[in-house]
């Protein structure tokens, strides 16, 4: 705001943030909320854009899937971006544009929303059946970023056998 306006003209809610001290100021948050959403995009296994009505307004929310520690799409390791793209796929097939569940949890370094998704229709964790199924393990369950671990060959050959049972292929 330039010197020359006239705080007179300015409503009860510009005078207050003009007036409120930087400390009296809380980041945006949706930490603990639980709210249903529909699946917009899906990147990979444990990543995917969420849109939900907040104050009135649609907005999407990037989330990261709390607890999960699914291969690497881009992976120079052919069977980790294969089981990537197979567990990316189930989340597609039975998700996308579709109503979950999601227990919003805190920010993570890249300022996505770390979530726990629920499947709107049985209550199910799908958190936890990513990790059932073996697209993928228990990683950083309480928000923080531990080091990862290469992928050993059993536990690829694992989820990429009970991807071809269900019937998902690589693509």
């Amino acid at each position: 705001m330039d010197s020359t306006t006239n705080v007179e003209s300015l409503s009860a809610l510009e005078q207050k943030l003009l007036n409120m001290n930087i400390k009296k100021f809380v980041p945006f948050n949706l930490d603990g909320n639980k709210l249903t959403c529909k699946v917009l995009r899906v990147h990979d296994g444990d990543t995917a854009s969420v849109g939900t009505k907040i104050s009135n307004k649609y907005v999407k929310v990037n989330i990261r899937w709390l607890g999960l520690d699914c291969p690497e799409l881009h992976s120079k390791v052919p069977k980790e971006s294969k089981l990537c793209r197979l567990g990316r796929n189930y989340v597609i097939n039975n998700y996308l544009n579709k109503l979950v569940v999601v227990e919003m949890g805190p920010m993570d370094l890249y300022g996505r929303v770390l979530a726990t998704v629920y499947d709107k229709t049985t209550g199910e964790s799908i958190n936890d059946k990513m990790i059932k199924y073996k697209f993928a393990r228990a990683y950083g369950t309480d928000g923080t970023d531990l080091h990862k671990n290469d992928w050993s060959e059993s536990e690829l050959d694992a989820g990429i056998t009970i991807a071809g049972g269900m019937g998902l292929v690589d693509n």
